[in-house]
């Protein structure tokens, strides 16, 4: 076998290993909240989960890739003796006995041996039964002035250019509905006021920084409102150690051609790795049932 035959055989098991998973998939993640509460669950209580597509695999790593990029560039604009920009943090939210929402800092150190711990200035606290973990992508501060900032990464539209024809990216007026869930809770777990999205574009490299409204950034406290409902539900239903029936999530819908004709699929549920939900079509799962009816 030449060279490249088997550089070709071996490649989605070299991404595997260059991109292992995460690491966090046991904890309730701050992401969870905007995420399929079946998934969550299912995911939470060791239900067996598809393996994710070398696809997969590499479009997270463009979205660290964009992370890193907009987070130096974000460093080297204004950091200085007066402005900090941090990235090492772990937060945590949760709500109180009153639905009121509670939140802090994990220590880093604690968490990578393997235990969760609450840091209040210099001391340990009691952490809730049930928490949302998440690492922010990076904290600026100056004097009493902080921001949250949230970086995402997506392919932008493309249109024509009308004075060469040349295809150009067109930046979205706004961000997607879902990336208003880490924002305000990282914010509020930091104590931080406002928060912003850099949004890049995978294949131009172009960068929108939002809000474009001339404001000095989306307010916590009203963005976090809205999530208090969600983060209710996923904690009622982790205590019961209950998995939901799936309700298909309301964004995501897109038509696609298939035997039967057009058809709307919702995108998460098309990603999905919890193969016994039955709402599921994650290509992986549909092939290997296939294959078992084939056998």
């Amino acid at each position: 076998m030449s060279l490249y035959s088997d550089l070709r055989e071996r490649f989605a098991a070299g991404v595997k290993l260059a991109f292992p998973d995460r690491g966090d998939e046991k904890y309730m993640h701050v992401s969870d909240i905007a995420a399929c509460p079946t998934y969550a669950m299912a995911r939470i209580l060791g239900e067996p989960m598809l393996e994710p597509s070398p696809y997969q695999r590499v479009m997270w790593r463009q979205g660290l890739a964009m992370e890193e990029t907009l987070v130096a560039a974000v460093r080297a604009a204004i950091a200085d003796e007066n402005t900090r920009v941090q990235q090492d943090k772990l937060l945590w939210v949760s709500l109180d006995a009153n639905g009121a929402p509670i939140g802090g800092e994990l220590s880093l150190a604690a968490y990578l041996r393997g235990t969760l711990l609450n840091v209040e200035g210099t001391s340990f606290a009691e952490l809730p039964d049930v928490i949302f973990i998440g690492h922010p992508d990076a904290i600026a501060r100056r004097g009493d002035e902080g921001l949250l900032l949230e970086t995402k990464s997506e392919r932008f539209a493309w249109e024509k250019n009308d004075v060469d024809q040349s295809w150009m990216a067109v930046q979205p007026e706004k961000p997607r509905d879902k990336y208003f869930v880490q924002g305000p809770t990282y914010a509020f777990a930091a104590k931080i006021k406002r928060f912003v999205f850099g949004v890049g574009d995978r294949v131009s490299g172009g960068v929108q920084w939002y809000p474009t409204d001339g404001s000095d950034g989306y307010d916590t406290d009203e963005h976090l409102k809205p999530l208090l409902p969600k983060m209710a539900n996923l904690i009622d239903l982790y205590r019961k150690k209950e998995i939901p029936k799936p309700v298909p999530p309301a964004w995501g819908w897109e038509a696609v051609k298939t035997e039967f004709g057009v058809q709307l699929r919702n995108i998460e549920c098309a990603r999905c790795p919890y193969a016994g939900c039955i709402k599921n079509t994650n290509p992986a799962r549909l092939n290997a049932q296939k294959t078992e009816t084939v056998k």
